[in-house]
């Protein structure tokens, strides 16, 4: 008990002597108190409270002309932030501190901005902002004696180098990182170099035997390491790539370990990415009921509210750079999340939306994804036409895909007769033919349809 005690004992002192100086209107005492309560919620890796602190402390430190302090906030609250994944609002302050370090010439502290604020923009995805300071800042480092930063500067231009298709220049980027993480005895690091390897042969040179060599190098090395979460996030970079190149057997073999050791950690992200593609697997072998259970499993797994919220994180970064594609993806989940939550007129919102996204990209299979979950909605309080023509043209979208998401169309059509009777069935099919032919039109004639046949949904 006393340990547990303890952080909460020295958290009330802290904030104790800071309301002690400000009541005695002490400002360096509150200085003082600040610094350490930053770095008090810094060591708890409580960042929101350390941000909000050094937040604080800057216009303090700045009226008392400290300079050390000044400092210690500016760097503080940038790290916060990049911490947070809040790149965007990093990179301001960032920017801030480099000139802060380059008028004290403090070069040490000027390089560190720069690296955080070249790993800032490539978080931000804006590589072209990040490459130039990533590469001043390997440059700069060569020249000083303390080198511990550098494989992570070259890891991070490597992720840079790869977002700007220059994907050889990238493997030898990992590679230069690879050889000092091998002369440093590093395995983890070592380990994680293969892996950034593999992905270039993967995802980018279609070189499924080459990613799969340095991705099983890869796993060994987690292997002799017990790291059973890289572990696991391993096993599934050799199933997916397996997957790719038609080796459906043999990713299935290597999708199931990750699937066992992710379900061993809780790691819901892996979790759900791996039953993916264990359902688009079984599918392409035609075992199409193991493969609609794939992929309720997946479904089942995430808590509706965090994936609302971190797919509505997701989405506004993806609008902010530019990338449709993205932000469609992140917007059918939000919808996805909002109608396990019951939020219906949201959910029919956001997958409105998306679907004049994915007709941008002529994208057949997301457009169908859509107008099936909105055929759910309508489902849920029985406006039948619309449902049958939802997803009877989400099934006409899938056609021929052999996928999941056509098969478990399928069966909901197949399913309707069943659930509302012959009678029912037949008045929906001929009040859906109408709607059909409407959902089948143009992008733009798709908002006025919906606003005429989905007035209910207001009321939910």
């Amino acid at each position: 008990m006393a340990s547990d005690a303890q952080p909460q004992t020295n958290e009330l002192l802290l904030h104790y002597q800071l309301q002690q100086a400000k009541k005695e209107h002490d400002q360096r005492a509150e200085c003082l108190a600040l610094v350490q309560l930053a770095w008090y919620y810094d060591r708890q890796q409580n960042y929101p409270r350390a941000c909000g602190i050094y937040e604080e402390l800057l216009p303090l430190a700045r009226t008392l002309r400290d300079k050390n302090c000044e400092k210690l906030a500016l760097f503080g609250h940038a790290s916060m932030l990049t911490h947070l994944k809040r790149y965007h609002q990093a990179i301001p302050v960032w920017k801030e501190a480099i000139q802060f370090a380059r008028e004290g010439a403090d070069p040490l502290a000027e390089l560190e901005g720069i690296s955080n604020l070249g790993f800032s923009y490539q978080q931000a995805d804006l590589p072209e902002e990040a490459l130039p300071l990533l590469q001043e800042a390997i440059e700069r480092t060569r020249n000083i004696s303390d080198k511990q930063a550098l494989p992570n500067m070259l890891n991070n231009l490597g992720v840079v180098l790869s977002k700007l298709g220059q994907h050889n220049e990238a493997i030898a980027t990992y590679r230069h990182a690879l050889t000092i993480a091998r002369e440093w005895d590093d395995k983890g690091d070592q380990a994680f170099q293969l892996g950034n390897i593999g992905h270039e042969y993967a995802d980018h040179l279609n070189q499924p035997a080459q990613a799969i060599n340095y991705f099983t190098q890869a796993l060994l090395l987690f292997r002799e390491l017990h790291d059973e979460d890289y572990e696991a996030q391993t096993l599934y970079n050799i199933g997916r790539t397996h997957f790719v190149a038609g080796n459906i057997q043999q990713a299935k073999q290597f999708l199931l370990q990750a699937r066992d050791l992710a379900q061993r950690h809780n790691d819901e992200d892996l979790l759900i990415r791996t039953l993916s593609t264990l359902s688009e697997s079984s599918a392409k072998q035609g075992y199409l009921d193991e493969a609609v259970s794939y992929y309720d499993q997946g479904r089942s797994i995430e808590n509706p509210l965090t994936a609302l919220q971190r797919h509505q994180e997701a989405k506004n970064h993806a609008q902010e750079r530019g990338d449709t594609r993205a932000e469609a993806y992140h917007l059918g989940e939000i919808a996805t999340a909002f109608g396990l939550l019951e939020g219906h007129a949201e959910a029919l919102s956001a997958n409105l939306e998306t679907i004049g996204l994915y007709r941008q990209l002529q994208d057949r299979h997301g457009e169908a994804i859509c107008l099936i979950n909105i055929g759910t909605l309508c489902f849920l309080v029985d406006q039948q036409a619309l449902c049958l023509a939802c997803w009877q043209r989400g099934r006409e979208l899938l056609a021929g895909e052999g996928s999941p998401e056509e098969e478990m169309t399928r069966r909901k059509l197949d399913q309707l007769e069943r659930l509302w009777g012959k009678p029912t069935l037949q008045q929906a099919k001929k009040e859906s033919v109408a709607l059909f032919q409407q959902l089948s039109g143009e992008a733009g004639q798709l908002s006025s349809v919906f606003a005429r046949s989905l007035l209910d949904f207001v009321h939910f």
